[in-house]
């Protein structure tokens, strides 16, 4: 029983991993969201994080996209040039940079939350024919270690790492 569990647990491992390289795949590909127009997905995300309305600084949406300063700047540079962000000094503090939706990045925007309830209600229908609540609640607890079980991962490198130096 417990051999067959572990080999289950390998396999889940390396399901996870092909999960995991399909995700990048996914979100190192540009769509076509408007006629003639392809955005990457990570350039989609970050109107996402600007949404509609007064704007959002720069530093908001590295912490909203958990990418760093350098990252927003470069997606917003791409951004800006294909029309769909533009981006002033704050007024009241002249070091701080917000980023504001241009009509075709709004219209954009609309279009991409339409996508997303899409596939959402699409990942929703599949799960809820395929898992009940007691699986659900078992496979997010998975991934919550599996989360954790990485970060420290990471950390124990970057500590080790920077001991080194």
């Amino acid at each position: 029983m417990k051999e067959q569990r572990i080999k289950l647990i390998g396999k889940l491992l390396h399901q996870q991993g092909n999960t995991a390289r399909a995700f990048v795949q996914y979100m190192d590909s540009d769509r076509e969201y408007t006629a003639g127009d392809k955005l990457y997905m990570r350039e989609a995300h970050f109107v996402i994080a600007i949404g509609p309305g007064e704007g959002r600084t720069m530093s908001e949406i590295a912490r909203e996209m958990n990418v760093t300063q350098g990252a927003v700047s470069q997606i917003a540079s791409r951004l800006e040039k294909k029309g769909y962000v533009c981006r002033r000094k704050n007024e009241e503090n002249k070091r701080q940079i917000i980023a504001f939706l241009t009509e075709k990045g709004e219209q954009f925007y609309t279009e991409h939350q339409r996508y997303d309830e899409s596939m959402h209600r699409q990942m929703d229908e599949i799960a809820l024919n395929r898992f009940n609540e007691e699986e659900l609640q078992c496979i997010f607890e998975y991934e919550q270690i599996m989360e954790m079980l990485l970060k420290e991962e990471a950390l124990t490198r970057h500590l080790t790492e920077k001991s080194k130096n």
